[in-house]
């Protein structure tokens, strides 16, 4: 029986993939993409129109037999997205309520002095207090976030896995907040299978995401693209912002060669700034510059929480 439920629970991921990512798929479709038969494909939809996951929409004019499109309803559950922003001295906290096809529904943005489990729970039990049915929580925050806790060497060790599991029964997921907006650049760019996304805080700080063949790297210890590390940062002399930036980022194309590499600064204007690469020019990654991480941040909340969904046992 076990093993049945486990067939059936990989049947249904294998569908969400096309259904989370395609507005609308026909039966046909799906029978083909997913590799599954006609029946295993309809018993799949059928069980998730009863949850109401899944609705069909008849699709044709005339007599005739009518082709049916399927796609998620977008009610069906809710993502409550937290997208924590490091100021100068103080913390905001951003939340989003995100519906399954991307619409932020509402936001609730408040500022604290300090990144404590007082601060943030009481934030996030308002706002979850106004959504309308949240399921599960993905989180985006400065610095290293490894098994639910978030760390800052010197600041703060703040363990946001635990304090939520204490009061809440939904799964969270805590990331990085450049490593999610990388994941939110990559959507804009789906053609390039390796890239980077790499933004300066101020003159000396910076953080870059990694995406390798569509997936996000993190490294052994949810460290990697943690640029303040690399040598020339030691002893950053008399060099400006500008100067820091273009170094950075030749760093990063010479050691992971990406093909596209976006930025954001807070402090260098993309429109003064000029990159040199001493390569051949097949070698040289295409950059762009990002209008702001933000945005790109939301983009990947909203990417980690359908992929979570996709992925999970039963898509709950």
């Amino acid at each position: 029986m076990a093993r049945t439920e486990d067939l059936r629970s990989e049947n249904r991921a294998r569908i969400r993939e096309y259904l989370y990512t395609e507005p609308q798929i026909t039966l046909a479709q799906l029978e083909k993409k997913t590799g599954l038969s006609h029946g295993l494909v309809v018993a799949a939809l059928r069980e998730m129109a009863e949850t109401g996951e899944v609705k069909a929409e008849k699709h044709g004019t005339g007599v005739g037999r009518k082709t049916y499109l399927y796609s998620v309803d977008p009610d069906h559950m809710h993502l409550c997205g937290v997208l924590v922003i490091q100021n100068e001295s103080t913390m905001t906290y951003r939340m989003m309520e995100i519906d399954l096809s991307g619409r932020v529904c509402s936001v609730q943005e408040t500022e604290w002095d300090a990144y404590t489990e007082e601060t943030f729970m009481y934030a996030l039990d308002s706002f979850l207090g106004k959504c309308s049915r949240p399921r599960r929580i993905i989180i985006a925050s400065p610095g290293i976030c490894e098994n639910g806790i978030v760390s800052n060497p010197g600041r703060y060790v703040n363990d946001i896995g635990a304090w939520i599991r204490k009061k809440y029964d939904m799964p969270v997921i805590i990331e990085n907040d450049v490593n999610t907006a990388a994941i939110g650049f990559a959507q804009t760019i789906p053609e390039a299978a390796h890239t980077a996304f790499l933004y300066q805080a101020d003159r000396t700080r910076f953080g870059c995401g990694i995406v390798i063949h569509g997936r996000l790297y993190n490294g052994f210890s949810h460290s990697a693209g943690e640029l303040r590390w690399l040598p020339f940062m030691d002893d950053t002399g008399g060099r400006s912002a500008a100067e820091l930036l273009a170094l950075q980022i030749r760093s990063v194309a010479a050691v992971l060669d990406p093909e596209v590499i976006g930025w954001y600064s807070r402090i260098v204007p993309a429109d003064s700034a000029q990159f040199e690469m001493p390569m051949p020019e097949r070698n040289r990654p295409r950059i762009i510059a990002a209008e702001d991480m933000e945005t790109a941040a939301v983009r990947g909340i909203y990417s980690i929480g359908i992929d979570s969904i996709v992925h999970s046992h039963g898509g709950k």
